[in-house]
């Protein structure tokens, strides 16, 4: 069916001549027949409905895993979470993949947009297939005199065939994520960042076109009562550059998104140091190799819930937003710590506690659906988050389940094992899953820890060492 079409179209322009395609392709809308090919469609391998939609350029593609955000928030699966940003892709790409896949994302509840601010200026326009015919005559003139680009402001109809897509990629295997090697590279350069983005600025503005779908991309959201989230991901040493050379631009572009979608969460950063990120977690000084990726993504996407308190701002700057890890933000003066000896502790009738030099040791079997320690104490009050260290089981678990309790009142938190890091868990409010509709996170006195092992039959080798509370 597509390639009749495209022989359809070669026919009449041959028939019409130069001219007659020129203003053709120019000037109707008959460029826009592409978009009826597989253009732009980045989404065709998603199967399902996700409830997460990873969306934006290369930043997206290759610096935010899909599995990893699974493993982090156990209030979704896989299946939920899909990455469909692509190389060079602008919002006009990601609102017309949005929309050719529109049944498929009926129930997203969030999407994350890597912002690149080179991706939303005019000069990105010879990178992106489609975008490539709105640059005029002058603009096409300085790049072929300054950047050496093929001027193909006269050939409409040679961009048009070009842009013509008739197969798809599947991405489906590590859903939309796609992981990079590091290799040796050559870092930025004074005077090149601004050079490459946007000089000169009064010919090369930021892109109303692609402001205009970046628009129209959270318009559809908002319909459906999806939320939009900015993420800004590291680079090298660009982003030292573009702060120094770019200001005017920048301001340009926050101006414009400000206008067109508003108040928006922004999260992530530019710079690599907020992150530990060394030169050998980095494919070339603006994409992140896959070490990158993981510490990345298990920094910004720990706990996800935690945006949900986020207030949405103006955007600022995008070179000033900083980033502090979640776990660095909570409160860090210790105002108590349980004696885990000193506490009664209970278990079931087949578990057995032993203390060794401090530490909790427990083993049982037997038990229907989990392992469990309780106990009481005196209630601790004011406390901003918890520090639990132990020992996971020799057995495999499924899940582990810490509840608080202040007489009828509770709030429990369902942690999937792959959150213990090093062996210990900091644990705030706004981490609860379930709660009573009275309960206090700062002010309980009970605590109980639920193992639930993947396979019935017993835990062995569990050891609690520590509890420690913060405000």
């Amino acid at each position: 069916m597509y390639k009749k079409f495209t022989l359809i179209i070669i026919t009449g322009v041959i028939f019409l001549g130069p001219i007659g395609q020129f203003f053709l392709f120019k000037h109707t809308p008959i460029y826009n027949l592409n978009l009826l090919t597989k253009l732009y469609d980045d989404a065709s391998w998603v199967n399902g409905k996700p409830k997460i939609v990873i969306m934006g350029s290369s930043h997206a593609k290759y610096h935010i895993i899909p599995a990893e955000i699974a493993k982090l928030n156990h209030d979704y699966e896989l299946k939920d979470i899909v990455n469909i940003g692509e190389n060079a892709a602008t919002p006009f790409e990601m609102y017309t993949s949005f929309m050719k896949n529109r049944d498929k994302f009926s129930k997203v509840k969030t999407v994350y947009y890597t912002l690149e601010p080179h991706m939303l200026g005019e000069k990105y326009y010879p990178y992106n297939k489609y975008e490539s015919i709105l640059l005029n005559y002058d603009q096409w003139k300085y790049l072929e005199t300054n950047h050496n680009k093929k001027n193909d402001y006269f050939f409409p109809f040679q961009t048009f065939v070009q842009t013509l897509e008739f197969e798809t990629t599947n991405r489906s295997k590590n859903n939309g994520y796609s992981a990079l090697k590091h290799k040796k590279f050559n870092e930025f350069s004074s005077g090149k960042v601004s050079k490459l983005i946007y000089e000169p600025l009064e010919l090369f503005p930021v892109s109303l076109h692609g402001i205009k779908y970046f628009k129209k991309l959270k318009e559809e959201l908002d319909k459906q009562g999806a939320e939009l989230i900015l993420v800004l991901t590291p680079t090298y040493t660009w982003q030292q550059y573009y702060a120094k050379e770019a200001k005017i631009y920048d301001d340009m572009l926050i101006n414009s998104l400000n206008t067109a979608i508003g108040d928006s969460k922004v999260i992530g950063s530019f710079w690599p140091e907020d992150f530990a990120l060394q030169y050998k977690d980095f494919k070339d000084d603006t994409h992140l190799a896959h070490s990158g990726a993981l510490k990345f993504t298990q920094e910004v996407f720990y706990n996800i819930k935690k945006y949900n308190t986020l207030r949405p701002t103006a955007i600022k700057n995008t070179f000033s937003y900083r980033f502090t890890s979640f776990q660095k933000q909570l409160g860090k003066k210790l105002i108590g710590n349980l004696s885990i000896k000193a506490l009664r502790w209970k278990t079931d009738q087949s578990g057995k506690i032993t203390f060794e030099n401090g530490h909790l040791e427990l083993d049982t079997k037997d038990f229907e659906n989990f392992a469990y320690l309780d106990t009481k104490f005196k209630g601790i009050k004011n406390i901003e988050s918890i520090l639990i260290s132990m020992k996971l089981p020799d057995e495999k678990l499924k899940m582990i389940a810490i509840s608080l309790r202040d007489d009828k009142e509770y709030g429990h938190f369902f942690i999937k094992p792959d959150k213990f890091k090093n062996g210990k868990i900091r644990l705030s409010k706004i981490e609860i899953d379930r709660s009573s509709k009275n309960f206090e996170y700062n002010n309980f006195d009970g605590f109980t820890i639920r193992l639930y092992p993947e396979n019935k039959g017993g835990i062995t080798n569990f050891r609690l060492d520590e509890i420690k509370f913060y405000n």
